[in-house]
């Protein structure tokens, strides 16, 4: 849709009740853009949204080739020197904003993977391990549902969000590699319906660390999903009853945990042997 200058283009996109726009000044640019929306979104037709929860516009620099600024309800969010940060933080912005803004799902920061059926849940913010966990579960057999969020409705079930794994090749970089769930060979799928939770692990990576974790109560747990919602502050009613009722069959532990493969087998066990 052409538009008068400086946007060329503009696009609105829905996703679980939230409405962003997106807009640019080089109409080239936004097939780029508009593949990187979040994992179950939706292009509004007409391009624009009277009250849309964010606007991010994307200005291209006249002389610096692929240089843009990225800013977010006006205001700067980085300069970007090339397409792929440019992607990239675009990427990160508008799946934040789309949690924030969610009326149809609670956001919490979780890796999910499913195990006969049921939830296994791993909150934690990024750089905590939670993708590394998630992919040594899927070899294991699991089932894919996300490395990033787990989307909670209001009766504590999660459903999938199951873009890409963010996998970072070398330890202590931030350049993350989007691979799929059939790459790592897993025979367990991609999960496509909600299911109710089972287990919450809250553990960190620490180097060396032995897996030995400890049980906490049903109200610690919520607390441990709650600091990880994204909207807890914004909404806290929907947070809360969220992360209660997901937290309502499960058993919760928590501890340090050095390499991924003794959690997972550990917690595999302890599902198998409650079934």
């Amino acid at each position: 849709m052409q538009l008068r200058s400086p946007w060329q283009v503009r696009q609105c996109v829905k996703a679980y009740g939230a409405q962003v726009v997106v807009r640019t000044d080089r109409a080239e640019a936004m097939p780029a853009l508009l593949s990187r929306l979040p994992y179950g979104s939706s292009l509004v037709p007409g391009g624009d949204a009277l009250f849309p929860d964010y606007v991010y516009s994307i200005v291209f620099a006249r002389q610096q080739g692929d240089a843009a600024v990225l800013n977010r309800n006006g205001r700067r969010v980085a300069i970007c020197q090339g397409k792929e940060q440019l992607l990239d933080l675009f990427e990160s912005q508008i799946a934040q904003g789309v949690a924030k803004a969610a009326r149809e799902r609670v956001f919490v920061h979780c890796g999910v993977v499913g195990w006969r059926g049921q939830a296994i849940l791993i909150p934690g913010r990024t750089c905590y391990g939670k993708t590394t966990l998630v992919a040594r579960f899927l070899e294991a057999g699991a089932t894919y549902y996300s490395d990033e969020f787990a989307l909670l409705d209001g009766a504590g079930r999660v459903h999938p969000f199951s873009r890409p794994l963010q996998i970072r090749r070398h330890p202590g970089s931030l350049k993350q590699t989007p691979v799929s769930a059939e790459e790592l060979g897993g025979a367990g799928g991609v999960g496509r319906e909600e299911i109710q939770p089972a287990l919450l692990l809250a553990c960190r990576y620490r180097h060396g660390a032995g897996w030995r974790p400890r049980q906490i109560t049903p109200g610690a747990a919520v607390l441990e999903l709650l600091r990880h919602t994204v909207s807890a502050y914004k909404s806290p009613e929907p947070a809360f009853q969220a992360t209660s009722h997901a937290v309502s069959r499960i058993t919760a532990w928590r501890g340090w945990r050095g390499e991924a493969q003794p959690v997972v087998e550990w917690a595999l066990r302890h599902l198998d042997a409650g079934l």
